[in-house]
C-alpha cells in the first residue's frame, strides 16, 4: 500500500476539533429553532456555513487534493470510498446550504423558511452525514493508511 500524503498531524487534530465547534453551533441552532427564535436560528446556521468555508477553504481542499493520486491508483480502497463519498456529499450539501442562505438572506419574515421546512431537514441529515464521514476520513488517515 502506498503512503498516503495528507496534512500535518496537527493540523488535522485541530480541524477535528474545529469540526466539533462547527457541531456544536448547529445543536445550537437547532435549540433556538426549537424555540421559535428563527431569526437567531438561521444566524446560527449561518455562522456554522463560514465556519465549514473557512475549515473546507484552509485543510479539507488541499487534503482532498493531496489524496487524490491515491484514490484513483486504489479507488477500492475504504478510505478512497470514504473520502470520495465524503467529498461529493458535502458537495451536494454546500449547494442545499448556499441555496437554503441565499433564498434566506436573514429575513425576519418565516413564511418563505416554513415552505422550505423538507429541504432543511435533508440539508441537516446530509450535513450530518457528511461531518460523521469526515470524522470516519480522519480516523483512516491516523491509522496509517
Amino acid at each position: 500500500m502506498a503512503t498516503v500524503k495528507f496534512t500535518d498531524p496537527f493540523v488535522a487534530q485541530i480541524n477535528l476539533a474545529f469540526q466539533i465547534v462547527v457541531l456544536t453551533v448547529l445543536l445550537v441552532s437547532l435549540v433556538f429553532k426549537v424555540k421559535k427564535k428563527f431569526v437567531l436560528h438561521g444566524a446560527t446556521m449561518l455562522i456554522a456555513f463560514l465556519l465549514y468555508l473557512i475549515s473546507f477553504f484552509m485543510v479539507m481542499l488541499p487534503s482532498f487534493l493531496n489524496l487524490q493520486e491515491f484514490i484513483i491508483n486504489y479507488p477500492s480502497n475504504r478510505l478512497s470510498i470514504v473520502t470520495v463519498a465524503h467529498a461529493v456529499l458535502g458537495g451536494i450539501t454546500d449547494i442545499f446550504v448556499l441555496w437554503l442562505i441565499f433564498s434566506w438572506r436573514l429575513r425576519s419574515n418565516i413564511q418563505s423558511c416554513i415552505r422550505k421546512k423538507m429541504i432543511m431537514r435533508v440539508t441537516l441529515i446530509l450535513w450530518l452525514t457528511v461531518l460523521v464521514l469526515g470524522i470516519v476520513t480522519y480516523a483512516y488517515l491516523w491509522r496509517g493508511y
